[in-house]
């Protein structure tokens, strides 16, 4: 007998955004779409971000790569 495995992909969302208020924007986004915060800048999800099209874009819009540069997002699978 086959044994299905029911743990999930468990992803991790980091962000390093120099600015509060757009820092705050995608940390209410992330909370508001379920997403955990483990710690300041630091959130856990069982759907990467990326897979909520309406979520992703208004995060790539806060953190937009030519106007804030130095702002980062990274998502990782654990």
């Amino acid at each position: 007998m086959k044994i299905k495995n029911s743990i999930s992909n468990l992803y991790v969302v980091a962000y390093d955004i120099g600015q509060d208020k757009r820092r705050n924007k995608v940390a209410k986004l992330l909370e508001q779409c379920g997403y955990e915060r483990i710690q300041y800048s630091v959130f856990t999800g069982l759907v990467p971000p990326h897979r909520n099209k309406d979520l992703w874009k208004k995060i790539q819009k806060l953190i937009d790569s030519e106007e804030y540069p130095e702002d980062k997002i990274f998502t990782f699978s654990v």
